[in-house]
């Protein structure tokens, strides 16, 4: 079955509804991302709060990454993956195809057009779209 109904539910709760039924994997990965912003709210607010380093800021996106997006840290993601003579942070696969970088900077930097530059290079260079 694909989509999952809700026995219970009233013509008004039909009408307060804000999206279509969704696809049981949906509603699992929403719950699984909202109890890792619940989780992860106040470790980075302590991140925050001291200025965390790099490298500690990395291990916070490891651990998001892994409790809140569902990513195996062996198997989806590898670090610093070399794209012509340079290192993305995260390369991340799905399926074992690379599909995305991630760039991590220190917790307080303010990011800019040339952050987003950066990776849209590393990808242009992978040939990921």
């Amino acid at each position: 079955m694909l989509y999952e109904a809700v026995a219970s539910e009233t013509p008004a709760s039909k009408r307060e509804r804000t999206r279509p039924t969704e696809l049981k994997w949906e509603a699992d990965a929403r719950a699984r991302v909202r109890s890792a912003v619940t989780k992860y709210t106040r470790p980075l607010a302590e991140l925050t709060g001291r200025d965390a380093n790099e490298g500690d800021t990395h291990l916070f996106v490891t651990d998001f990454l892994c409790d809140g997006l569902g990513f195996d840290k062996y198997a989806d993601l590898t670090t610093e993956y070399s794209v012509r003579g340079e290192f993305a942070d995260y390369g991340v696969r799905i399926d074992k195809e690379l599909v995305a970088f991630i760039e991590v900077k220190r917790i307080a930097t303010r990011l800019h057009n040339r952050h987003l530059r950066q990776l849209e290079m590393y990808a242009v260079n992978e040939g990921v779209e």
